[in-house]
């Protein structure tokens, strides 16, 4: 893949300095997962795949990208079915994956809501013992 202007060895070692090695995804291989839909039919390279964890990571990495003219695929679920959370052929792009700012803030029984980071999956947080019983008779937002 040609390295787009902006996305030199600077750029990714930024990315690095902000997100960390547990946060940044490099390489075709691994971050196939993460530019490929389920059904193989939509995605394109990436430059690289940011995993942050905090919201301060997320606007560094906003802003270098802002910087730098390079578009954030952002990446919630990564379940992409229409081909939405995937890149696509073009632009220079990195993916924005929020899986792992999945944090629970809070419950509220009364009002019937959850306060949740944008990573949280409802399916995977169904299983918590704590929560009233009507957040944990469906596993999908409806």
């Amino acid at each position: 893949m040609k390295t787009p202007a902006g996305a030199d060895g600077a750029f990714l070692e930024a990315l690095h300095s902000i997100l960390s090695d547990a946060g940044l995804v490099l390489g075709d291989e691994a971050m196939s997962p993460y530019c490929v839909d389920w059904r193989g039919e939509f995605g394109a390279p990436a430059l690289a795949v940011a995993r942050p964890k905090t919201v301060d990571q997320v606007s560094a990495v906003v802003r270098l990208c802002a910087e730098r003219g390079i578009a954030i695929v952002p990446q919630g679920g990564n379940t992409s079915l229409a081909g939405g959370a995937v890149p696509i052929t073009g632009p220079a792009q990195i993916v924005m994956n929020l899986s792992r700012m999945n944090a629970i803030r809070s419950i509220d029984p009364v009002g019937m809501t959850l306060t949740v980071e944008a990573g949280a999956v409802l399916a995977g947080s169904a299983e918590r013992r704590t929560w009233p019983a009507e957040f944990r008779s469906t596993p999908r937002a409806e």
